[in-house]
Parts: C-alpha cells; structure tokens; sequence
C-alpha cells in the first residue's frame, strides 16, 4: 500500500473476508482499516522491530484476506506475517447463534428483541433461587484451586453457576454476586446471566 491511497481507490475492492459474500467495505471502513494498520506499523517500528506473528480476534475487520488489517500489514512490510487468532471470540459465537435463533435478532447493543433476551438485561441476581431442576453433566471438568483463581471474574462466576445447575445447589454468595454487563462484544456475561436466569426458574418454568 501507498501513502496515497485514497477511499475512492479502495471502494473497487469487495469485502472476501467478511462472513457475507455480498457485502462490501464501504469508503468509511475502508479507509479506517487502511490508517489502523499504517499506524499500528509506525508504532511497531518505532518501539521494536516488526515480528513475524500478528495477534487479534477474528473479526473479518482483521482477518479479512483483501482488505482486514493482516491484509493490509503483510501488503506495508511486504512479507508474510503468521496471524494468530484469538479461540476466546469463536468460542462465544455458538451461543450467539443460539440465542438468535431461539429468541431472535439483537435490539441493540444491549438489547434483544425476544422475551428471554429482554429478561436478561436486568438484574438477575436480584432474582430468589427457584426449585430449579438439575442438569447432570457427568464428565464437566473440575478444575484445580490453582486453575480457578488464574480465570477472570466473569469465566470464574460462569464455572460456578455451572456446577451449582449440575448440582442443584446454589450458594448464597454465587446467587447475590453481580454479573457483568450484557453487550454484544461481552457474549460470557450473556451465558452467565442466562445460567442465572434458569435457576431462579421453577421446574414447571423451566
């Protein structure tokens, strides 16, 4: 890529590395992943030298093979650089595919347009613990002391509302604690809010 590239210039190019296969960069966005990849090379230049492996999550903005910000740096430095992809962000997508299909589309970006969707935004953890059914899951695995306490707030909240449903038992500190807020970007706090929907939920709700 040249300095000179303009808007105009990138509009010919269709958006092949998005999840559309008729969907196009508009001007904006075109020219926004041309100056973030320009000035995510001038500040690699400026504090070491450029390596050989990029690291981001695999939105098409970044991973797209024509116009995503890879594209973009192996085209600047005119050489391949290995992209590794954040696991964590393709992790959340079934479940936000899930949610989707069973309660409809997003509302906004922290909003959902089925009834389901529209309980989750409030406080969950306000709700009583109801006479909840179960849901056995024999090889759900146990993690060591050591391994929890390295989990973030959220996976940690998450792990353990799980084996309070495989249990049936739900501490009075795991039912009070807060939950993050729901957004799209943030799909954990949606399964954990979810989780803590269910076992406020009798079992003829359920």
């Amino acid at each position: 890529l040249s300095s000179s590239t303009t808007p105009t210039d990138e509009t010919k190019r269709s958006r092949r590395g998005s999840t559309s296969a008729t969907s196009t960069w508009t001007p904006v966005e075109v020219w926004t992943l041309h100056q973030v990849s320009w000035t995510t090379w001038k500040l690699l230049n400026s504090t070491f030298h450029p390596g050989k492996i990029l690291g981001c999550d695999g939105t098409a903005a970044n991973t797209g093979h024509m116009e995503g910000v890879h594209a973009h740096l192996q085209r600047i430095l005119k050489k391949p650089l290995f992209l590794a992809v954040c696991l964590l962000h393709h992790v959340e997508l079934p479940l936000r595919h899930l949610i989707e299909e069973i309660d409809g589309p997003t509302a906004g970006p922290q909003q959902f347009s089925g009834p389901i969707g529209k309980l989750l935004v409030d406080d969950v953890w306000t709700l009583p613990v109801g006479e909840f059914e179960p849901i056995p899951v024999p090889d759900f695995p146990e993690l060591p002391p050591e391994v929890e306490r390295e989990l973030s707030n959220d996976a940690r909240y998450l792990y353990r509302i799980c084996l309070a449903i495989i249990s049936g038992n739900v501490p009075d500190t795991l039912a009070s604690a807060k939950i993050g807020k729901m957004v799209q970007s943030r799909w954990l706090t949606l399964a954990s809010r979810v989780c803590r929907l269910y076992v406020s939920c009798t079992c003829d709700d359920a």
